[in-house]
């Protein structure tokens, strides 16, 4: 569960999820960024009984289990490996435009 108003990047949610954890995060960037409804449940974080509601849902098992195997997908995506080869690529961008 991470209902958050303001945030620069959602480790913490990819962080579960890599745990093998359902996750429950706001419906707002960065989340939906990289999170879409079928791997993560998305709440409005304003609003208490959305966030209730959604603590609730995630108790099914059909629900929770749908979301651990979706969502393995986003991790993939975030390995340190590939976090790396973004950095590269960007770097050599940067190094590009000064040449």
């Amino acid at each position: 569960m991470f209902p958050s108003l303001v945030e620069g990047w959602g480790l913490v949610v990819l962080e579960a999820i890599a745990s093998g954890l359902p996750a429950i995060a706001s419906d707002r960037a960065p989340f939906t960024e990289f999170l879409s409804p079928d791997l993560a449940l998305l709440v409005n974080p304003n609003d208490p009984g959305a966030i209730a509601q959604a603590m609730k849902a995630i108790l099914s098992s059909d629900i929770s289990h749908a979301l651990i195997q979706n969502s393995q997908s986003a991790v993939a995506q975030y390995t340190w490996e590939s976090s790396a080869r973004m950095h590269i690529k960007h770097y050599q961008t940067l190094l590009d435009s000064y040449a």
